[in-house]
């Protein structure tokens, strides 16, 4: 067995992917950037979880993103389900 393969089935073996409508809201963590800040809002666009601070970031244009992608993550998980 080579490395790859290896690495592959001890990552497989310990996570579990979780669709987002199988997901609870608090299942988002907390942010990459800030990671004393729970992540509240989804980014349609690239499938990412931010939080606040990063959603004004964009909804502000500092941040390469087009705001009209962010949503909630009560939201975007509410879709989901759907």
């Amino acid at each position: 067995m080579n490395s790859a393969t290896a690495l592959w089935k001890m990552v497989n073996h310990k996570h579990n992917r979780v669709l987002i409508k199988d997901a609870s809201p608090a299942r988002f963590g907390m942010c990459e950037q800030h990671p004393h800040k729970e992540n509240e809002y989804y980014d349609k666009l690239t499938s990412k979880a931010h939080c606040s601070i990063c959603a004004i970031a964009m909804a502000q244009g500092q941040v390469n993103s087009d705001k009209g992608n962010l949503i909630t993550l009560e939201h975007a998980y509410k879709q989901a389900k759907s």
